[in-house]
């Protein structure tokens, strides 16, 4: 870090009077005259990308020496680097699972939008799936919604604030009145609209034709919705200022010389290059892209925000005079995703690529990526720290334990390479957590070597002194136990200790993988699979898309099931094609000399078509396989997926008497979800990940319990909302009723 950014602004700097402007800015303005926030604007666009590629680079904190970007929150200089527009541009428009017709990008884009909120997005994804407007999922996403405000959590940003002007046919809550403008702009055909304009101010002025939407909105939402391909503008031929941009601008220049503030934008936009080089200032641009009027007009608002703390004497009297939002180290950056179309993700990579040949770096990417799985709850009466902690300890066990099966079996242990593969990666996975939590950078720790231990009276050879090296580790991290504890708070304490004894694990984890010809990068890529698995429930569609198949050869999007109880004897009757085709199946028993309800496991395989999109087995009994592609209709439908998904019901099924049907269970363990995937592995089944697996089977196994109880029942299959759901057979509803779930 240079220490000439130590301050943006001297204490010299603060007069508030007019300043002579730049060659640069005469040249082109010769009218104008600058304050010296006008200097500063500069300086905090330079200083604030420069912190953006620290942080990406994995530099240990702090980015900066500027006291007020170390305590205020500000966003990145440029606006697509910034963590919500990066999560709309890689998970709501450039994915692969949903579709991407205009009005489908369009109407994803714009829900995204309207709350602006990557809790709410991933709120309603958890609840519906896949969200796809040809499915008319409104009403049920503003049942979502209702629900989270009456938990008393929060749906929209505080980025900006939403109008709430009375719309016809809106219900009364805000967010009802928005998703109305939504559902309007939907059967408007907006999307294919928008795909007519050929310029950004022909999509700002169709979108300013709509309710609610003002200069301000639209030009943030048509700024969003180009980042897909629904449109190309130009980025360097329209802006709209905002009005925290205004607030900048006025505190930036004495007098604007009669330019306006979109003039001013783009006069900043133009002389960057000859700006930054006058201050001397080697700005560090995004990946070879220049800031765009976007990124002008939105630099004007952060410096309005600094210049409030830094030239307080230029805020006027009754205006806003502090910044509410504090700065809290975060987790490492995520490798970041731009459109394809402005073909800098190259630039991106060939950066950050090199972190695959070097141990430290590819700790770097590790710990940036595994902060993303960190869900695992606080064990009952503990916290976080806690239960990392013990995690350190019980997979440095699992190690030692691995250490010492091969040595007694040696090369009959088969599998040792494996799961010694897998036990380091879970140990590093632990470290990686508590460093992240206590602000520590795996690559920045030295690997030096730990004290030897003195081994004259002990026999063994090299894998007894790593494992001894390990348990010492883990003792002296169960010491400092207390201290962690009582600094859990103070986000820069340094605890010496603490980074020794991490920096001596990650030293033999290394000198295990090269003792047994391991390799670090394959044990980070091995645990990151293993974690994304497990942790992330990303939406994802089946290898074999639905809409690829004709209607005949589909699981039907909803669909009901009769179940009846016959004398231990179960009979089950499909309705298909809201109601008009009736299925009746052969009675299915125990299979068992004691009655245990399996006779009730089609429940199973109805909630793997409901919550995975997956299930031979239902297909065979609805007659929906896809015999129009023999390939697929052998191997994803045939008899061998048959088996597999039976067999995977039935060991579930012995899991679950084990463990008390599932009754007030909300986890299954990792080794039975571990095991589907590994029979899976061949199928379009196996991108689903652990999460999904889970979901599935608990949802199957609630609905299962209370046919059982019940004696039989109507079951009801929604996979549009990826839900299955029961009533007893005496609340069957009427054919009316049921046309209504279609």
């Amino acid at each position: 870090m240079n220490s000439d950014t130590a301050t943006l602004i001297t204490q010299d700097d603060r007069s508030g009077t007019p300043t002579r402007p730049s060659v640069a800015l005469r040249a082109i303005a010769p009218t104008i005259k600058v304050t010296e926030v006008y200097d500063a604007w500069w300086k905090f666009a330079f200083e604030r990308q420069s912190i953006y590629h620290r942080r990406l680079r994995g530099e240990a904190a702090p980015w900066t020496n500027d006291r007020i970007l170390l305590r205020y929150r500000f966003t990145n200089a440029f606006r697509a680097a910034d963590r919500v527009s990066q999560y709309l541009i890689k998970n709501v428009i450039y994915t692969e699972d949903l579709p991407q017709n205009a009005n489908e990008i369009a109407f994803r884009v714009l829900l995204f939008k309207l709350f602006n909120r990557i809790e709410t997005w991933e709120t309603i994804v958890s609840e519906l799936g896949a969200i796809v407007w040809s499915e008319n999922p409104l009403s049920r996403i503003s049942d979502i919604l209702t629900s989270e405000l009456s938990a008393g959590r929060r749906i929209y940003s505080a980025a900006y604030i939403m109008p709430t002007k009375r719309l016809p046919d809106a219900g009364p809550r805000k967010h009802q009145m928005h998703l109305e403008l939504l559902r309007l702009m939907m059967i408007d055909n907006f999307g294919e609209h928008l795909t007519e304009t050929n310029s950004m101010q022909a999509g700002f002025d169709l979108l300013r034709s709509y309710p609610n939407i003002g200069d301000f909105l639209a030009y943030q939402y048509i700024t969003d919705l180009n980042y897909s391909e629904l449109t190309n503008y130009s980025e360097t031929e329209f802006v709209a200022a905002g009005p925290g941009a205004r607030e900048g601008i006025r505190k930036c220049f004495a007098d604007t010389g009669g330019y306006s503030d979109n003039d001013l934008i783009r006069i900043m936009m133009e002389i960057q290059e000859e700006e930054f080089e006058r201050l001397g200032l080697d700005f560090e641009d995004l990946f070879g892209r220049s800031l765009k009027l976007i990124d002008c007009q939105n630099l004007f608002c952060e410096v309005a925000k600094y210049a409030r703390v830094q030239f307080p004497s230029l805020t006027p009297k009754g205006g806003r005079s502090r910044i509410k939002q504090k700065y809290h180290f975060k987790a490492p950056i995520e490798t970041p995703f731009f459109p394809p179309k402005w073909e800098i993700n190259g630039a991106v990579n060939e950066i950050l690529s090199p972190c695959e040949l070097v141990c430290e770096l590819d700790l770097s990417r590790y710990q940036r990526e595994a902060a993303h799985t960190s869900f695992h709850k606080p064990v009952l009466g503990g916290d976080r720290i806690t239960t990392t902690l013990l995690g350190i300890i019980g997979e440095i066990g699992e190690v030692v334990s691995e250490l010492k099966k091969h040595s007694r079996e040696g090369a009959a242990y088969l599998g040792f390479s494996s799961r010694l593969t897998e036990e380091i990666g879970d140990v590093l996975w632990y470290v990686s957590d508590l460093a992240t939590h206590r602000h520590i950078r795996l690559h920045s720790l030295e690997f030096v070597a730990s004290a030897p231990i003195n081994l004259s009276t002990r026999r063994g050879g090299e894998w007894i002194q790593i494992a001894l090296s390990l348990s010492k580790h883990a003792g002296q991290l169960s010491q400092s136990y207390d201290n962690l504890l009582s600094n859990i708070q103070s986000s820069n304490s340094f605890d010496a200790k603490l980074v020794n004894s991490l920096a001596g694990i990650l030293n033999d984890l290394t000198r295990l993988t090269s003792l047994y010809d391991l390799s670090m990068p394959a044990v980070v890529a091995a645990n990151l699979e293993k974690v994304n698995f497990r942790w992330k429930p990303p939406i994802t569609a089946s290898r074999q898309s639905q809409s690829e198949w004709p209607e005949s050869e589909q699981i039907p999007m909803r669909f009901d099931a009769l179940i009846s109880d016959t004398c231990g004897c179960v009979s089950t009757i499909f309705l298909l094609d809201e109601g008009r085709t009736r299925i009746e199946l052969d009675v299915l028993t125990d299979n068992a000399y004691d009655s245990d309800g399996y006779r009730f496991h089609d429940i199973f395989h109805l909630a793997y078509a409901a919550v995975l999109g997956w299930s031979p087995v239902t297909r065979s009994l609805i007659d929906r396989k896809r015999k129009s592609d023999p390939k697929v209709d052998e191997i994803e439908d045939g008899g061998r997926a048959i088996a597999i998904e039976e067999g995977i019901a039935a060991m579930v099924f012995a899991y679950a008497i084990q463990h008390q049907m599932f009754q007030g269970v909300q986890t299954v363990e990792y080794s039975l979800l571990r095991t589907i995937k590994d029979m899976t592995v061949h199928l379009e089944v196996s991108v689903r990940s652990a999460a999904e697996w889970q979901g599935a089977i608990l949802k199957g196994f609630e609905v299962w319990r209370k046919v059982r109880d019940a004696g039989g029942g109507h079951v009801y299959v929604d996979r549009a909302s990826r839900t299955i759901r029961c009533e007893s057979c005496e609340e069957q509803p009427s054919s009316t009723e049921r046309l209504s779930l279609n």
